[in-house]
C-alpha cells in the first residue's frame, strides 16, 4: 500500500493535510478522537460541505457514528447508515473500496475503512461538484485509507494490551480470592466467621450487597440458610425449609438443575410463568446463583443479587462465581467437618446437649460477665433423675436411652433462649440460669421442671413414671468457681434426695441449717481456732486379713459452745472458698503432731500408728509448703513418717508441674501420700504412677451400688488388683456390712475402715485401743455369716 500512495502527486495544500493527519494519528489517544480531527480538517482546511465517520459493530453489524461535522447535502438527507454500508460492502475486496453517488452537482462518497481483520466502517463526504474539489477526493482518499489503518492498528493494539493488563489483574484478584478461601477455612473460629468471611472475598470480585449461603440436605430433602445478607428481605439463620421450598423457589431451582443461572428481572418473571418456580421474596432486577459442590455431591448454592436497575451481573460475573465456588464446596467441607468433630467433642452424643465440658465454659463464661457487672447473679440447678438405674437395669438400656432424649427435650422446653443445660454424665443434668433477678425465680422454674418430668411416658409401649431431684445454687460473688457452684448445687441436690426425692433444695438453706443460723461463719471459725475449739476424732484403719489396727484417719470437729458438736461437712466447704482453709490445716496439722507427740511421751512402749489428715489441693501448688511442714515437724519432734496426707483427684491435675515438684519435696521428707476418694473426679490409675503415691482410697460410692455376688463387682475388684501391681497400699471407706466385709476380704489383701469397724471416736478413746493393742480379729471372724446379715 505505501508504495502506491508514493506515485500519487499531491499539491502543496492537500499535503499539509496529509501532515497533518498523520500527526493526529500518533498524537490521539482513540480512535474516536481520530475520527473527530479527520472530520474537522476535511471541513475547515478542504472546505468539504460534510463529513461524518462510523465504525461497525462486530456483534450488532450496525454503524456506531464516531464523528460527524458540517450538514449532509439536501439530495442525501434521506441515505440510510444500512443502506450505506450494503452498497460499500458490495465493491468488496476492492483495494480501496469506494463509491460515489452524485445528484446534478451534489456529490457524495463513500470510503470504505479497511484493516487487516476486514471491513472496520466507512467515512462519508459531501461537496458540491467542482474539478478540483473532486480531484482533490480522488487524491487524499487512499491516503487517508492508509492513516485510518494505521490508527485502527494503533488502537487495536493499545486495546490488547490493557486487555492484557486487566486479564492479568483480574487473574491476580482471583487467585487471591481462592487463597483467602482456603485459609478461612482453617483459620475462621466457625461457621459464622467463616461465611462473613466468603462475603467479604465476594464482595471484592462483584457487587455482593445482597449475599446468601444455601445448603442442602440431601437426603432429608431440606434446605436451610446458614448465611443471609440482605436489604430487603430477612431468614432466620438455619431455619430448615422441606421439600417444598426446593421445588418452588429460584435457590431450589438451580439446585435441582444443578445449573448456575444469571437472570434479569424480565427473564425472572418469564421462568416464573412457565412455572419451573415461584419468585418469593422482594422483586430483584438481577439475580445470580450458583450450585457448589462437595466431592461431586451436591452441598448447597452460593447466590448474589442486586435490587438497583443500573447494577448489573455479567456472564464474566456468572464464569468467576462457578470457578470460586468449586472452592468453596470443599473448604466448606472441611470446615463443616471440623465443626462436626468440635460439635462431638463438646456435647453428648445420645441428647445432642453441652457436655461437661462445654458445660463448665459456659458457666465459667457466666461468672466472668459478673465480675465484669454484666450480670447481678448466677444460678445453677443440678438435677439427678429419680429411680433412672432401675428403668435402666428393668427394661433395658436403649429405652433408658429414650427416656433420657425424652426428658433432655422436656427440661429444654421450660428454658429461655440464654439459659444453657447439659448433661454432665449418665442421669445427671445441670442449668446454667441467664440474668435471674432472685433465687425465687429458680425455684418456680425448679417446680416447673419437677412437674413436667413426673408425667407419665410410653416408650415402647412401657409406661414409664420417674421424677427428678434437684439442687440449686447461686451465687452474687465475682471469686467463685464454676466447679465449686456446681458442688454447692450437687449437694443440695443429694439433700433434695434425702427429703424423698422429686423436690428441690436451695443450696444457702442448707448451709443455714448446717450451719446451725450462725452469723458470719468464716470469723466465727477463725475465733474457733484462737479458743481450741476445733477438735480430732479418729476413724480406725484395720488390715482386712488379720484384723490388726494399721491407722487411723483424723477427722475435725467443731465443739461450738452454744451450738455443739458441728461436723466439717457444715463448715469446710464454706472455708474452701477462701484461704482460710489453708489455716484450718495447718492448725489441724499441729493438733495431729502435738497429739502423736503426746502419745509417743506417755505410752513409750506403744508403737505409734500412722495418721492420715486431710488437706487442701491449694497447699500443692504453693512450693514452700513441704518446706513449711517440716519445720512444724521438728517443731513438735515426730517423724514425717508418722503422718499421711490425703489429697484429692482434682488437686493432682489442678496445676501438673507445680504439684509434681512439691509432692517430690514431700516424698524426699518421707511423708506418705494417699489419693482420698478415688472415682470421683478423673478415676486415672495412670497419674498414681506418675506421683509415685502410696495409697489410693477407694470412695464409699463404689460400695453403695456393690453387688453380694462376687463375680459382679468387676470395677472395685479391677481397682484394687491395678492398685496392688503398681504396689500401692488400698483403703476401702465406707464398710457398714459384714456382707460387704467378706466379699472385700476376697478381693486381696488391703484396708478397710467404716461404720462397722468404729465410727470416729475420741482422743480418750484412740488412747485405750493403743493401751491395750486393740485389734478387730473378732470382727474378721464374723464375716463367715450369710451373705446380706
Amino acid at each position: 500500500m505505501s508504495n502506491d500512495f508514493k506515485q500519487i502527486e499531491i499539491d502543496k495544500p492537500l499535503a499539509e493535510v496529509v501532515y497533518s493527519f498523520s500527526r493526529s494519528a500518533l498524537r490521539v489517544h482513540s480512535i474516536t478522537e481520530m475520527c473527530q480531527s479527520i472530520s474537522s480538517t476535511l471541513i475547515e482546511s478542504l472546505d468539504f460541505h460534510y463529513c461524518s465517520i462510523s465504525l461497525l459493530d462486530k456483534e450488532t453489524h450496525q454503524l456506531q457514528k464516531q464523528s460527524a461535522q458540517g450538514d449532509p447535502l439536501e439530495a442525501f438527507i434521506e441515505d440510510q447508515d444500512s443502506s450505506l454500508l450494503q452498497q460499500i460492502e458490495q465493491k468488496l475486496p476492492a483495494k480501496y473500496p469506494v463509491f460515489v453517488k452524485k445528484e446534478e452537482e451534489s456529490y457524495r462518497a463513500v470510503v470504505a475503512l479497511m484493516h487487516r481483520n476486514g471491513l472496520q466502517g466507512i467515512m462519508v463526504i459531501d461537496w458540491i461538484h467542482s474539478p478540483t474539489k473532486t480531484d482533490l477526493f480522488y487524491q487524499f482518499s487512499p491516503v487517508l485509507s492508509s492513516i485510518m489503518y494505521l490508527t485502527l492498528e494503533k488502537e487495536l493494539l493499545i486495546h490488547r494490551f490493557k486487555n492484557s493488563i486487566i486479564e492479568l489483574e483480574y487473574s491476580e484478584k482471583v487467585q487471591s480470592a481462592l487463597f483467602e478461601i482456603s485459609q478461612i477455612s482453617h483459620t475462621s473460629k466457625n461457621l459464622d466467621d467463616f461465611f462473613q468471611g466468603l462475603h467479604r472475598i465476594v464482595a471484592q470480585l462483584m457487587y455482593a450487597e445482597n449475599f446468601f449461603i444455601a445448603i442442602v440436605d440431601n437426603e432429608k430433602q431440606s434446605i436451610r440458610f446458614p448465611y443471609f445478607v440482605d436489604t430487603m428481605d430477612k431468614i432466620e439463620p438455619n431455619r430448615v425449609f422441606s421439600n417444598d421450598m426446593l421445588k418452588r423457589s429460584i435457590t431450589g431451582y438451580i439446585l435441582s438443575t444443578k445449573t448456575p443461572l444469571l437472570a434479569t428481572k424480565k427473564r425472572l418473571s418469564e421462568l416464573d410463568q412457565s412455572g419451573e418456580f415461584d419468585l418469593l421474596g422482594s422483586e430483584t432486577e438481577f439475580w445470580l446463583g450458583v450450585p457448589f459442590f462437595s466431592e461431586r455431591e451436591l452441598s448447597g448454592a452460593v447466590v448474589v443479587q442486586s435490587y438497583i436497575k443500573n447494577i448489573s451481573y455479567t456472564d464474566k460475573d456468572k464464569e468467576l462465581l462457578v470457578y470460586v465456588s468449586q472452592h468453596i464446596g470443599e473448604a466448606l467441607r472441611r470446615k463443616l467437618d471440623e465443626d462436626s468433630l468440635q460439635h462431638r467433642a463438646m456435647h453428648d452424643a445420645l441428647t445432642g446437649l453441652p457436655n461437661r465440658h462445654l458445660f463448665l465454659d459456659r458457666l465459667e463464661h457466666a461468672l466472668n460477665q459478673l465480675g465484669r457487672g454484666k450480670k447481678i447473679q448466677v444460678t445453677v440447678l443440678f438435677l439427678d433423675l429419680d429411680r433412672f438405674k432401675f428403668v435402666n437395669d428393668t427394661m433395658g438400656h436403649a429405652i433408658g436411652d429414650e427416656l433420657l432424649k425424652i426428658v433432655s427435650a422436656e427440661i429444654e422446653s421450660c428454658l429461655r433462649k440464654g439459659d444453657t443445660l447439659g448433661r454432665l454424665g449418665g442421669d445427671e443434668f445441670a442449668i446454667v440460669l441467664d440474668s435471674l433477678s432472685d433465687i425465687h425465680q429458680a425455684m418456680k422454674l425448679s417446680s416447673r421442671i419437677i412437674a413436667l418430668l413426673e408425667k407419665t411416658k410410653i416408650i415402647n409401649r412401657h409406661q414409664i413414671s420417674i421424677s427428678t431431684s434437684i439442687g440449686i445454687a447461686s451465687t452474687h460473688e465475682t471469686n467463685q468457681t464454676a466447679e465449686e457452684i456446681i458442688r454447692q448445687a450437687d449437694k443440695a441436690m443429694y439433700e433434695a434426695k434425702a427429703k424423698g426425692r422429686g423436690c428441690y433444695c436451695v443450696y444457702q438453706d442448707l448451709v443455714d441449717v448446717e450451719t446451725h443460723g450462725i452469723p458470719d461463719l468464716k470469723k466465727a471459725l477463725v475465733s474457733a481456732m484462737e479458743h481450741d475449739q476445733l477438735e480430732m476424732h479418729y476413724q480406725p484403719v484395720i488390715c482386712i486379713n488379720t484384723g490388726e489396727l494399721n491407722g487411723f484417719e483424723s477427722l475435725v470437729r467443731w465443739n461450738h459452745p452454744e451450738k455443739g458438736l458441728i461436723n466439717p461437712d457444715s463448715f469446710i466447704p464454706i472455708a474452701e472458698e477462701s484461704d482460710l482453709i489453708l489455716d484450718i490445716d495447718w492448725h489441724i496439722l499441729n493438733l495431729v503432731m502435738k497429739q502423736q507427740q503426746d502419745w509417743k511421751t506417755r505410752l513409750p512402749n506403744q508403737k505409734l500408728v500412722v495418721i492420715s489428715v486431710n488437706i487442701s489441693g491449694k497447699h500443692l501448688a504453693n512450693k514452700s509448703f513441704p518446706k513449711q511442714l517440716k519445720a512444724l515437724f521438728e517443731k513438735n519432734g515426730i517423724c514425717p513418717d508418722c503422718i499421711k496426707l490425703e489429697i484429692t483427684e482434682h488437686a493432682l491435675v489442678e496445676n501438673i508441674d507445680a504439684v509434681t515438684e512439691v509432692i517430690g519435696a514431700l516424698k524426699t521428707m518421707g511423708v506418705q501420700l494417699m489419693l482420698d476418694d478415688f472415682g470421683t473426679g478423673y478415676s486415672s490409675l495412670s497419674y498414681l504412677h506418675k506421683f509415685a503415691l502410696d495409697t489410693v482410697k477407694i470412695d464409699r460410692s463404689f460400695l453403695t451400688d456393690m453387688d453380694p455376688d462376687l463375680d459382679k463387682n468387676h470395677v472395685i475388684k479391677s481397682i484394687i488388683a491395678l492398685a496392688e501391681a503398681l504396689e500401692m497400699n488400698v483403703v476401702v471407706e465406707g464398710v457398714e456390712a459384714t456382707w460387704q466385709l467378706d466379699c472385700l476380704q476376697k478381693m486381696g489383701k488391703h484396708f478397710v475402715q467404716g461404720f462397722l469397724i468404729s465410727k470416729p471416736v475420741s482422743i480418750n478413746e484412740v488412747e485405750t485401743m493403743l493401751s491395750t493393742n486393740m485389734d478387730y480379729s473378732h470382727l474378721i471372724k464374723m464375716n463367715k455369716l450369710p451373705l446380706g446379715q
